[in-house]
């Protein structure tokens, strides 16, 4: 459960800051007792210590998955090339709306010095420690990492990405008529403006619940017959519209088969 702290040394509030003071320091329901809300999270032991489980800010869940954002940094933080980094979640403006289906999770990562990264690499490098829920979306490069006058990381003065041109890989755009109409697709229900034909869809903020959709419009859009495992095993546009065009292809050359005179009895 959350951790508070009471007793006679509990300090006032904090200095000049009202609002701050308002929202951490509480009355308890019951007693009447003040309360501070620490902001940690605690399990409480048979022998009555209290095992520390990390901080309630950094416990998140994205497409049902619960995520210890301190998990993800511990990893990366073991990459020879990066000398800091925290992983934060963003819940973008999507119609005027902050939905929870469209959070995300970015990286803000501060190289070693003289050293380039990408967000490929750091992707296929986590790829290899954690679950494909727990690796960021966007990976955005600092200088150094934000940090309050008591030395905590601000986690509020950490730059929002732009989701319209952000993406996991380098942005390759579509071509030709149906990776278009895919791309107008996934832009639509994902609420982006911009989708590459090499973005995976979950890694730009897809859920069960918009891949069914998706999948519906696919299927209705092209006449096709687009399932889910098929759609999960490769989540790209540049996927799908191969997919759509063999499916094209194999009807063309069944047609071609079908009204040709010729044919011996039994070919088929």
């Amino acid at each position: 459960g959350d951790l508070y702290i009471a007793g006679v040394g509990l300090a006032q509030g904090y200095w000049k800051d009202p609002v701050k003071t308002e929202n951490s320091f509480i009355v308890h329901p019951e007693s009447g007792e003040r309360l501070y809300k620490t902001g940690d999270q605690g399990r409480l032991l048979p022998d009555g210590n209290i095992e520390f489980k990390g901080r309630i800010d950094t416990q998140v869940k994205i497409r049902g998955y619960r995520i210890e954002l301190g998990e993800i940094e511990s990893v990366l933080n073991q990459h020879e090339a990066i000398k800091d980094v925290i992983v934060n979640v963003v819940r973008p403006d999507v119609n005027g709306q902050h939905e929870a289906r469209n959070q995300f999770l970015v990286a803000y990562v501060v190289p070693v010095e003289d050293t380039e990264l990408s967000s490929d690499i750091l992707i296929e490098y986590l790829a290899s420690h954690l679950p494909e829920y727990m690796v960021p979306r966007i990976f955005m490069q600092l200088d150094q990492i934000p940090l309050t006058k008591n030395g905590k990381v601000d986690r509020k003065a950490l730059p929002l990405p732009d989701v319209a041109v952000q993406a996991v890989s380098e942005y390759v755009a579509p071509t030709g008529d149906t990776e278009n109409r895919l791309c107008g697709i996934w832009q639509e229900i994902l609420g982006l403006e911009r989708v590459g034909i090499t973005d995976n869809f979950f890694q730009l903020g897809g859920d069960s619940l918009t891949a069914t959709r998706t999948i519906t419009k696919i299927n209705a859009a092209f006449s096709v017959d687009l399932d889910f495992n098929t759609f999960f095993g490769e989540p790209t546009v540049q996927s799908v519209a191969n997919y759509i065009s063999a499916l094209a292809l194999n009807d063309l050359n069944l047609t071609q088969l079908t009204d040709t005179d010729d044919l011996e009895e039994g070919t088929f």
